[in-house]
């Protein structure tokens, strides 16, 4: 056997001796952090939120797992981009109060997308009045996508911008008479005559003779976003000929709505020229809050049939279903005919009656009813007849027709 030395210039060593520090030169009271990696790397973004996890369980259901998610990003991507975005996985049904002059929405989520002079914008965002644009005016709280850009062309600057949503509501205009003496509450109403409408927080604009208040405890108003009332504060006075215009979006159910909105200006110097083009329609294969496959037993007709004969009036659709036996969880009616009018009464003894009914009572207003509703220990709400015109409910269903607005400005 022969061995052959090799050389070569390695140093080996089991310590690294440039560790070694002597007693003098060590701090036990001074703590270096470690510069291990973060949970995500986002570059230039700057990142803000929080990410939950829970468990939910009990002795009478399964177990849960719950999740929550909220994140804000800002900064630049790739190629220039800027991004902002605020990104959560709950719904919060929650409105702020309406009685300061400044409100925080808690249900914004969005992300947007800058380079140059072009911006996109994906989730909830406001719809406004274009610039320089007379007859189309609205203010609408939207969730979709919005596109603007900005060129120019020698001497020449073109504008675009193009926008495409779900409208969260309904824009309404309440003409309120004021009470002597009396700084309310008033009761905003929806274009249909609703009584009971959630107003879409922060997009009120309210007007005593001719001039715009200011919402707040310090200031000229306060609104309940969820009851839709108005009560002015005391530095307001409110007299019987005071004129009170209300022009607000309201949450309106009947059906899904959509906005869409193209415009573009031209301008070189003092010339302008511009185009804007606006759609809000109902769409009328998502009904939400109505029924339009039910069918009207006293009239013969369907649902759609009264909708289509009523032109621009109400349509009222008498919402009555014959059953063939008594539920006990169902509040249940017997009919009968006096002098030419069939009235309805509840059916407190179910062994006596032979044909039941389940019938629908809406509010129409005090005045303009013939029924009332009547104190009773059934599970669920009693109406009894009072006299015509002598209450507040009827044994019907107002049917909203779906609607449409196209507007062209130049």
């Amino acid at each position: 056997i022969t061995y052959r030395k090799l050389i070569i210039s390695i140093t080996y060593q089991n310590k690294d001796i440039r560790a070694i520090r002597t007693a003098a030169e060590q701090n036990p009271f001074s703590y270096t952090p470690s510069t291990n990696q973060t949970f995500a790397n986002y570059g230039n973004l700057k990142t803000a939120g929080n990410v939950s996890r829970g468990i939910g369980f009990g002795n009478a259901q399964d177990v849960v797992v719950n999740s929550n998610l909220n994140l804000r990003l800002s900064g630049t991507l790739a190629n220039d981009v800027e991004v902002l975005a605020v990104i959560s996985d709950e719904n919060n049904p929650i409105q702020p109060e309406g009685n300061t002059q400044q409100i925080q929405d808690f249900d914004q989520v969005y992300i947007t997308l800058k380079r140059d002079s072009l911006k996109l914008t994906l989730g909830d965002f406001l719809m406004s009045r274009p610039e320089n644009s007379y007859f189309i005016n609205y203010y609408k709280k939207s969730r979709g996508v919005q596109l603007s850009n900005v060129k120019w062309y020698d001497k020449w600057r073109v504008t675009t911008e193009a926008e495409a949503a779900i409208s969260r509501g309904r824009f309404s205009r309440n003409t309120i008479e004021g009470i002597e003496g009396n700084s309310g509450p008033y009761r905003l109403s929806g274009d249909n005559g609703e009584i009971f409408i959630v107003v879409i927080a922060g997009t009120e604009n309210v007007y005593l003779d001719g001039k715009q208040l200011e919402r707040g405890e310090d200031n000229d108003y306060v609104i309940n976003y969820n009851t839709g009332e108005i009560t002015f504060t005391p530095r307001i006075l409110v007299t019987r000929y005071s004129r009170i215009v209300a022009e607000f979006q309201y949450s309106d159910r009947n059906y899904g709505r959509s906005v869409a909105h193209l415009g573009t200006a031209i301008t070189k110097g003092k010339f302008t020229v511009y185009a804007n083009g606006f759609n809000e329609m109902d769409l009328r294969s998502q009904p939400f809050q109505q029924n339009l496959n039910g069918y009207d037993s006293l009239l013969g007709k369907s649902a759609t049939d009264i909708l289509a004969e009523s032109g621009d009036s109400l349509a009222f659709f008498s919402n009555v279903r014959p059953q063939t036996a008594y539920n006990n969880d169902r509040i249940m009616y017997t009919r009968a005919e006096v002098g030419g009018e069939q009235r309805y009464s509840y059916a407190a003894n179910p062994d006596t009656v032979a044909q039941f009914y389940e019938v629908i009572f809406s509010n129409v207003g005090f005045g303009n009813g013939s029924y009332r509703q009547a104190q009773s220990a059934a599970n669920g709400k009693v109406f009894e007849y009072i006299g015509i015109n002598a209450g507040d409910y009827d044994p019907i269903e107002v049917l909203v027709a779906p609607q449409r607005l196209n507007t062209l400005n130049l």
